[in-house]
């Protein structure tokens, strides 16, 4: 699926420019994004089950440390696990010392692992993976920053969390149509004259364009 920007609405749309690879054996698409200006990376809902994008500053054994909240990866959790997250982030916890999350944990940290081998120290891309992975004393996991604004602006994630998930499809003449699906605050559009590719915009902007 592609996703494309909007010259009109530059603050709700994304382009990752950049998905190197999947981790099929625990569904996690990583995404390295060289340059982070104009990006929009965000949690896409999915039923039970979302992807949770997250940056993180890495320590290696050797002493080095290097912030790489620049580099967003991905991962599969369950809504109950996204929800404990985020409450724990907006109590100012660090994700790591969230309760109740300890696999979620060890995903995002093999995440790192195998995309560390991708990855000279300082986050540029190898032209060829590292054949062994680099020892890493210490990992501090993130949520993206404009994903923490985002849910600072809510008056209750959770409550926005746990609402239905909301579909509507609107047909034209020609019998083309466009698919709307309103979930976790966003609003996804499908135009059937576009093959892969789905906007998304935030709920209150989508509103405030249409009214």
């Amino acid at each position: 699926m592609r996703y494309q920007e909007s010259k009109s609405l530059p603050e709700s749309y994304i382009k990752p420019s950049e998905c190197c690879f999947t981790l099929k054996w625990f569904h996690a698409i990583i995404i390295l994004v060289k340059n982070f200006d104009g990006m929009k990376l965000f949690l896409i809902g999915g039923m039970e089950d979302l992807n949770f994008n997250y940056c993180y500053k890495i320590t290696y054994e050797s002493g080095e440390t290097y912030d790489r909240r620049r580099n967003e990866l991905s991962v599969e959790i369950s809504k109950e696990d996204y929800k404990k997250i985020i409450t724990g982030v907006l109590q100012e916890r660090p994700i790591d010392q969230i309760e109740g999350i300890s696999d979620v944990i060890d995903k995002m940290t093999e995440n790192v692992e195998f995309a560390d081998r991708f990855m000279n120290k300082n986050g540029s891309l190898r032209k060829t993976p590292l054949k062994k992975k680099r020892a890493i004393s210490k990992l501090e996991f993130f949520i993206p920053e404009y994903e923490y604004r985002r849910l600072k602006k809510m008056k209750d994630p959770i409550e926005t969390l746990e609402r239905p998930v909301e579909h509507m499809t609107v047909y034209r003449n020609d019998d083309s149509s466009v698919t709307l699906t309103a979930e976790n605050g966003r609003v996804s559009i499908v135009d059937s004259r576009e093959k892969n590719v789905r906007h998304i915009i935030e709920a209150d902007h989508f509103i405030s364009k249409i009214l």
